[in-house]
């Protein structure tokens, strides 16, 4: 449990760290007049699916895959558009196996998501409207959090060889 606790401190503690990197050189720009991306407005807490998370975590290189990598390669309509970007931003970050298993673990995770989020809005759109499944939308929310929190922790905290204290 402590090894659990810990490790939530340390993703809180890495999204400060560059939440005030990011804030003081958009300050900086701003006062030379540099209109710039607001990167990491939220929190990894605060998003419940890997979407929302890859959309605020660095928006700025997310717009830029999207716009150079992503759409060019065939967009939502094609998994390995997904795949492809998913492991330029790996090797982009470092050159580790956690990294390698933290990019495994976000495809692992996102795709899944794509997939049933294109469905439902596809086929199931009044699904919206009944109350059962808005909460089984914030038991999966919740589920991707913890999921959300591993894969990160696998890629930028611990590395695999240390999974089991999350366990």
């Amino acid at each position: 449990m402590l090894g659990q606790i810990i490790t939530l401190f340390h993703l809180v503690f890495i999204w400060y760290k560059f939440l005030v990197i990011w804030r003081i050189h958009r300050a900086f720009a701003q006062l030379f007049g540099i209109e710039v991306i607001d990167n990491m407005s939220r929190c990894i807490f605060n998003n419940y699916n890997f979407e929302g998370f890859w959309r605020m975590w660095h928006r700025g290189f997310n717009q830029w895959l999207i716009r150079y990598l992503y759409i060019p390669l065939g967009g939502n309509k094609k998994i390995h558009a997904v795949i492809a970007t998913i492991m330029f931003v790996a090797f982009w970050h470092d050159h580790t196996i956690n990294i390698v298993c933290w990019a495994l673990a976000i495809m692992l995770f996102i795709l899944p998501e794509m997939i049933i989020k294109q469905k439902i809005q596809q086929n199931y759109a009044h699904l919206y409207q009944k109350q059962w499944f808005k909460y089984l939308c914030a038991v999966v929310g919740a589920s991707y959090i913890y999921l959300l929190v591993l894969a990160n922790i696998i890629g930028f905290g611990y590395g695999i060889k240390h999974l089991s204290l999350l366990w």
